[in-house]
């Protein structure tokens, strides 16, 4: 409430509105996350009635890979096409809002790393951790978005920086408190911090992003081609690189390159 009336406050209805639509774009890419998330709470709770100590490890590290990458899959594709996104639907007076959005698509990724864990402390009983933990970042987050959002004017300056700023600020404050939060679940668990996947999903996602667009703009140069039929070739270069980018580091989604190959299989069985 309070970064949404901070916003409005200092930066009026414009910066609110860039804001709000970043947002709105950034929940698409936890579709898949919110799909799995009742699941994942029975399979928890069962583990940890059970005491089964393995298996609440592999359901948490495979969980929390996969939906990450996936999230990271959806925001790689479509940071690049941020001001088309915002130009096509929303229409050209809101093309000012593309940077806002494409951090916020980044900002997605980690939020569904954020509800994994919320999922697993209240599974397992933590409640009192997740609440003060959530607590916590929430009183952090009050004065950082004061000075991000206040302009060098106030009786206590700040940094004037709208929608862009709160943008930062949601996606870094996010990271911080999704990694804070696995920390203590492997901490309290006894387990191994994992956390190299984040940076090299999001890295490699976002790096084949940018090349399949520059690709598709190139062919384009060439060859003009309509907004969606260079948005459809992208997908298809994306998609493939994507694969091989998975190929190559199954470690990222959870599993193993022998369980994808088995996976593939039965989808191919599946299909015939």
């Amino acid at each position: 409430f309070l970064d949404r009336w901070l916003l409005q406050n200092f930066g009026g209805s414009e910066e609110q509105a860039f804001y709000m639509i970043g947002y709105r774009f950034a929940t698409i890419g936890l579709v898949a996350t919110a799909s799995m998330l009742n699941i994942f709470w029975k399979e928890i709770a069962e583990a940890q009635e059970n005491q089964n100590s393995e298996r609440l490890q592999t359901l948490y590290l495979r969980v929390s890979r996969f939906l990450y990458t996936m999230s990271a899959i959806f925001c790689g594709f479509l940071v690049p096409w941020s001001e088309t996104i915002a130009t096509l639907v929303l229409g050209p007076s809101y093309t000012a809002a593309a940077p806002v959005m494409a951090i916020m698509f980044i900002f997605s990724a980690h939020a569904s790393l954020g509800q994994v864990n919320g999922t697993f402390l209240l599974s397992s009983g933590k409640t009192t951790a997740h609440m003060i933990q959530g607590s916590i970042f929430a009183l952090i987050s009050i004065p950082i978005s004061y000075l991000v959002q206040a302009p060098h004017s106030a009786l206590i300056p700040g940094f004037n920086l709208g929608s862009l700023g709160m943008a930062w600020k949601t996606m870094i404050l996010n990271i911080a408190l999704v990694n804070c939060i696995a920390w203590w679940i492997a901490k309290k668990n006894g387990w191994k911090f994992d956390w190299a996947y984040q940076v090299v999903g999001l890295a490699g996602t976002l790096a084949l992003g940018w090349i399949s667009y520059e690709l598709v703009m190139m062919i384009n140069a060439s060859l003009p081609l309509k907004i969606f039929t260079q948005g459809f070739i992208c997908l298809i270069i994306y998609l493939i690189m994507v694969g091989f980018f998975i190929w190559f580091f199954p470690w990222l989604t959870g599993f193993s390159r022998a369980d994808i190959k088995t996976m593939i299989y039965q989808a191919l069985k599946y299909l015939r």
